[in-house]
């Protein structure tokens, strides 16, 4: 019952994918944060059936502007289970 995660590219330029493989049906959370921990979008925050899923960032935030090159993270809340890990933006 491992889940398992994945962003593809990483680094990445324009876009990276971030996959995930869900054991059960869950609600599913995905965010991105600056290294100064401020939201920069939101990804997904809906219901998602077991197996294999996807969101695609295209280094924007919430309102549409490209984000610069620098280091991201991505906090996937899986039911109360909380996964963290580093996307690196190179323009």
């Amino acid at each position: 019952d491992k889940f398992s995660i994945d962003a593809y590219p990483n680094p990445f330029n324009p876009t990276t994918t971030i996959a995930y493989n869900l054991t059960k049906n869950a609600s599913v959370k995905i965010d991105i944060y600056n290294l100064k921990g401020r939201h920069i979008k939101m990804l997904s925050n809906s219901w998602k059936n077991a197996g294999y899923n996807f969101v695609q960032w295209n280094a924007k935030n919430d309102i549409g502007q490209p984000v610069p090159s620098g280091l991201y993270f991505y906090v996937v809340k899986v039911g109360k289970e909380i996964y963290r890990n580093k996307l690196l933006l190179i323009k």
